[in-house]
């Protein structure tokens, strides 16, 4: 059976003239589209463990992981924690953190050997869970650098093709 998808272009031009508050129509289509998106990923979506792999290695921003922590479906956000602490625990098992001659952690991307690294779970529940900084902090000691990589890999490697003659 064929299912048309509608997008409510008339209805955001209607709200943003009966509503000044609600911002153009254009903000009005996003803030939609922001829901609709939260409530899919913590919906049925967060149920398949494939998707869980993904929002583990692609991660979400401040601003929307706290939109998700607000919301009702506690379901969806246990989830996600669960395999992001299972693959954090994974991680350390594995020696992935600070042992000599390991790979660093994900978003460092190298550190001289006279640093070291521990994770450090954050002290007291409320702290955790509202503190939103999560439930673990990376602990690097010693004197030496250390080079922190923010944005995933792929998305440096997108935005310095154009300055190697490569296709975008």
């Amino acid at each position: 059976m064929e299912q048309i998808y509608t997008i409510p272009v008339n209805e955001a031009f209607e709200a943003s003239a009966a509503d000044a508050s609600c911002g153009c129509p254009l903000c009005t289509l996003y803030r939609k589209l922001e829901e609709n998106e939260l409530e899919l990923i913590l919906g049925a979506s967060m149920m398949e463990p494939d998707v869980r792999i993904q929002t583990n290695r692609e991660g979400f921003c401040r601003l929307h992981y706290d939109m998700m922590f607000v919301r009702k479906n506690r379901l969806g956000m246990a989830l996600t924690l669960e395999s992001h602490l299972k693959e954090l625990k994974d991680e350390i098992r594995d020696g992935g953190l600070g042992a000599p001659g390991a790979r660093p952690v994900k978003r460092i991307a190298a550190m001289e050997e006279s640093c070291t690294m521990d994770v450090v779970a954050v002290k007291g529940a409320k702290n955790m869970l509202l503190g939103g900084e999560g439930i673990f902090n990376t602990v690097v000691r010693g004197p030496g650098k250390v080079i922190l990589q923010t944005m995933p890999i792929s998305k440096v490697a997108e935005l310095l093709t154009p300055f190697f003659g490569g296709k975008k």
